[in-house]
C-alpha cells in the first residue's frame, strides 16, 4: 500500500507538472495531453482527471485555453502555457528535485 501511495502521489496527484512539462513544447488538447502523458512519462490518466486538472490550472492563471477555428475539422479547445505557469513549475520541479536529491543523498549514507 506504501508502494501504490508513493506511485500515486507523485503522478496523479502531481498531473498539473506533468501537464506543464508538455504544454512547455507546444500547447496541445485535453485528448491528447493524456495520450503524450502515458507515452512520455510511462503512466495511464484518465480523460476527465486531465481535464479537471486543466479547469483548475485555468482557475490559477498556469494555462489558458484557445479554441481552433479550423474550418475542416471540429473546434477543438486548446491548451497554452503561461509565464506565470511557467514560473511555479519551475519553483516546483526545483523544489522536487532537492527533496529527492536530499533523499537519495539520506539512502546512500545509510548503506
Amino acid at each position: 500500500m506504501a508502494y501504490q501511495r508513493a506511485v500515486r502521489n507523485t503522478t496523479t496527484n502531481l498531473l498539473w507538472i506533468y501537464v506543464v512539462a508538455l504544454l512547455k513544447k507546444r500547447r496541445m488538447y485535453a485528448y491528447e495531453i493524456g495520450k503524450e502523458i502515458q507515452r512520455e512519462f510511462g503512466f495511464k490518466v484518465a480523460t476527465v482527471t486531465v481535464y479537471a486538472v486543466l479547469y483548475k490550472m485555468e482557475r490559477e492563471g498556469l494555462v489558458k485555453s484557445v479554441k481552433s477555428n479550423v474550418l475542416l475539422s471540429p473546434s477543438r479547445k486548446f491548451y497554452e502555457l503561461t509565464p506565470r505557469g511557467a514560473k511555479i513549475w519551475g519553483d516546483a520541479i526545483e523544489y522536487v528535485s532537492a527533496k529527492l536529491l536530499a533523499l537519495k543523498k539520506f539512502a546512500d549514507a545509510s548503506h
